[in-house]
This record gives structure tokens, sequence and C-alpha cells, in this order.
């Protein structure tokens, strides 16, 4: 599958805080065929993380730390309730406690 295609389906929203102890959005890790193998090591974890969302029907998902996938029903209301951060990194796939956050299109 060409994973680039779907950069146009959606965008970001920003980087946003994570809480350790009071998730902004829950993992859709080992949940989804897409989301194969270690997180940090995944190739394309942007686009199999949309799929993965979009599979569940969720419209929000996030990236963090290097390629962990979130997404859930409610993550339209919770990304933001620790607020903005900037610790993500350049490459979109969030940082540590950071959270690069995607709506689609």
């Amino acid at each position: 599958m060409v994973y680039d295609d779907l950069f146009s389906d959606f965008h970001t929203v920003g980087c946003y805080k994570e809480d350790k102890y009071d998730r902004a959005i829950p993992s859709l890790e080992g949940k989804d065929d897409y989301l194969d193998g270690a997180y940090y090591y995944r190739k394309d974890p942007i686009a199999k993380c949309y799929l993965a969302a979009m599979r569940k029907g969720y419209h929000i998902f996030a990236v963090a730390n290097g390629g962990l996938c979130l997404s859930s029903a409610t993550a339209a209301i919770t990304y933001n309730k620790h607020g903005e951060s900037t610790a993500c990194k350049n490459d979109g796939k969030g940082g540590k406690w950071a959270n690069q956050v995607y709506i689609t299109n």
C-alpha cells in the first residue's frame, strides 16, 4: 500500500501534552493489524495510525513518542486536556509525553 497518498486526508491541529497517569487519548496499540511491530520502529506510523483510527470510526488521532498510536471516540473532546506542548519533534511523530494530534479532512 502507498501511504504517501493518505497525507491529504488529514492535517495536524498541533502538539499537546500527555500525562502518564491521566491519558488525554487512549492507545490503539494492539487493537488493529495496521499497528504492526514495536511502535518506535514502525514504518509509516502516522499513516498507519490514521488508517487504524478510521477503521474504528474515529476522526481525531495522535502519534506520540516516535510512533505510538492514540485515538478514541472522545479524542475530539479530550486531546487538549493537559494543554499545548513544545515537545513534539518536527517529524510529525510527537515526542516524549507529547501527542502530535491530527484531524481528518
